[in-house]
C-alpha cells in the first residue's frame, strides 16, 4: 500500500494551534473509519463469515466496537495499551468516553513511608499494574478498594520475594558471606566443605604435585588454613576437587 507524501514544510509554516487541531481532526477521523470498519465487521459476521484471520491490531477492538462495548475514541486515544482497553471495555460507554475526552483517575500509590496516598493521573499514564488496581470488571475501584488490592499485591510480592531465599553476599570489608541477617567468615565456610578425603592421605598411595605461588598467594592461603582449621594440604586438595579437576 502506498502513502501519501508528507509536506513536512508545509507542517512546519503551520502555528501550534492549526497542528492541534489538524491532530484532533485526524483523531476524529480515525474513531470514524473504525465505526464504519466495526458496521463492516457485524454485517460480515452476520453472513457466517469467518473473521479470525483479521483479529490482529486494530481488527482485535472491531467485534467489541461492533458490539456496543468500546468506544473507538477510546481505541485511537489508547492505541497499543492492551491492558487498558481491556480494562475499559468492561466499564460503561459513558465513563470510556470521559476518560477517552482526558479525565483524571484517582489512583492510590505508597508514599514513602509505605502509606496509602492518592493521586490523579491520566488513563494513559497508568502501568499495567495499575490499571488492575483501579479497573474491576464493571466498574472502577474506589480508593478503600484500590489501597486493600495494592496491600494485597505488595504482600504477595513480599512473600514472593521471601519464599525465593536469602540472598547472599560476600562483604569484602569483613571477608565474611552475608546470608540474609546471618554473617559467616569464609573459613568456616571452607572448613564446613571440607571431605575427609581432603584431610586424610594414605600413606601408601599419594603423590605430591609441586605448585609455585606467589608470596600474597602463599599468605592467603596460610589466613585460610588457619581461619577454618585445616592444613594447607587439605585446603588445597579441596580447591582442586571443588574445581571439578579431581573428579567427585
Amino acid at each position: 500500500m502506498d502513502f501519501p507524501i508528507v509536506d513536512v514544510s508545509a507542517l512546519n509554516a503551520m502555528s501550534t494551534e492549526q497542528l492541534r487541531g489538524e491532530l484532533a481532526r485526524s483523531l476524529q477521523l480515525n474513531a470514524g473509519q473504525l465505526m464504519h470498519l466495526a458496521a463492516v465487521w457485524r454485517v460480515l459476521e452476520s453472513r457466517g463469515e469467518d473473521l479470525s484471520d483479521l483479529r490482529a491490531g486494530m481488527g482485535a477492538y472491531l467485534p467489541m466496537i461492533a458490539a456496543g462495548r468500546l468506544d473507538p475514541n477510546v481505541v485511537v486515544q489508547f492505541a497499543g495499551q492492551s491492558t487498558l482497553l481491556r480494562a475499559l471495555a468492561d466499564i460503561p460507554l459513558d465513563r470510556q468516553k470521559a476518560i477517552a475526552a482526558g479525565e483524571n483517575l484517582r489512583v492510590i500509590t505508597l508514599d514513602k513511608n509505605g502509606e496509602p496516598e492518592p493521586v490523579e493521573m491520566p488513563a494513559y499514564a497508568l502501568t499495567a499494574a495499575q490499571v488492575r488496581q483501579v479497573f474491576a470488571p464493571g466498574k472502577l475501584r474506589d480508593e478503600k478498594e484500590q489501597a486493600a488490592q495494592l496491600l494485597q499485591t505488595t504482600t504477595r510480592k513480599r512473600k514472593a520475594r521471601t519464599a525465593a531465599g536469602p540472598r547472599v553476599r560476600h562483604d569484602a570489608a569483613t571477608d565474611q558471606l552475608v546470608i540474609g541477617r546471618t554473617r559467616i567468615s569464609v573459613g568456616e565456610v571452607l572448613a564446613a566443605l571440607v571431605q575427609p578425603s581432603d584431610a586424610v592421605d594414605d600413606a601408601d598411595d599419594v603423590k605430591s604435585v609441586l605448585v609455585k605461588i606467589s608470596e600474597d598467594e602463599h599468605r592467603a592461603l596460610r589466613m585460610r588454613s588457619a581461619e577454618g582449621g585445616i592444613g594447607q594440604a587439605a585446603l588445597a586438595k579441596m580447591a582442586l576437587r571443588r574445581a571439578g579437576l579431581l573428579g567427585n
